[in-house]
Parts: structure tokens; C-alpha cells; sequence
């Protein structure tokens, strides 16, 4: 398995962003993402399975922290179809890799993981950062 090279689908726009520094910013940053999501329902944005998107973002968000360059970033980003999460770090220069032929217990399944959960995946790289992003379609019941 691979991640795709290109650019997140358009016309998303950010709703969220959080830094993130260590290990331990990753459970305000999936507090946020809950907040911003039911927020985002009540507000008229559309419902989405909160615990798909926030197990890929966290995903995600781990393999920023542990691979690439510190800061990393984690944004939240809606349309009227659905969300996209995105990780940035600063590793350009360091692509994302899927775990294959590896011994479960050694771990580094995030990615695919994502790819089993989200509709869409890919990476793109801007100047020194690293994008990684899952995109979520709207679903017709909101799990929270």
C-alpha cells in the first residue's frame, strides 16, 4: 500500500488547528476535534463518524510527532461534503511510509489504518512541510 502524492481536495477550509510538541498535546488535540465536530452539526456543518475521524487524526498526528520535525500541526478542515484532517510537519524531505511485511507486535500500521477508515488519503509537501490528510465524507448519522 501506498500513500497518494497530491494535494488535498478543494474547497476545504480550516475550522481547527492545533500545535502539537509532544505526545501528550495529542489528547487536547482530539478534545478539540470532538468540540469542533458536534459544534459543526449544531452550527449546520454536515455529521461525520467523530470516532473514525478522530482515531485517523490521531493517527496521523503520531506519525508527525514521531517522524518528522517538530512543530507539527494538526487542522481540521470542512466543506459541505464532509472534513479533512491534515498533520503538518516539517520533514519534506522524509515521505510517508506504510508498514508492509512487518511483525504486527513491531507496530507502524497508523497509516493503514487511516486508509481503512477514511475515504480518501494522500500526502503533498510545501516548502520544508510534510502534509499528510484523510478526508471524511458526511454520513447520515452523527456517532459521538
Amino acid at each position: 500500500m501506498t500513500i497518494a502524492t497530491r494535494t488535498a481536495p478543494a474547497p476545504f477550509r480550516e475550522i481547527g488547528a492545533w500545535e502539537l510538541d509532544t505526545l501528550a498535546d495529542l489528547a487536547r488535540a482530539r478534545a478539540g476535534l470532538r468540540e469542533q465536530l458536534e459544534d459543526g452539526v449544531l452550527a449546520g456543518r454536515p455529521a461525520v463518524d467523530v470516532e473514525r475521524l478522530v482515531i485517523a487524526a490521531s493517527e496521523l498526528a503520531t506519525n508527525a510527532l514521531r517522524h518528522g520535525r517538530k512543530p507539527a500541526r494538526l487542522r481540521l478542515l470542512a466543506d459541505a461534503s464532509g472534513y479533512l484532517v491534515d498533520a503538518v510537519d516539517h520533514a519534506a524531505d522524509s515521505p510517508p511510509s506504510v508498514a508492509v511485511g512487518r511483525d504486527p507486535g513491531q507496530g507502524g500500521f497508523g497509516l493503514v489504518l487511516v486508509q481503512r477508515l477514511a475515504q480518501d488519503v494522500g500526502s503533498y509537501v510545501t516548502g520544508q512541510d510534510k502534509h499528510v490528510w484523510a478526508r471524511f465524507d458526511a454520513s447520515e448519522r452523527h456517532a459521538s
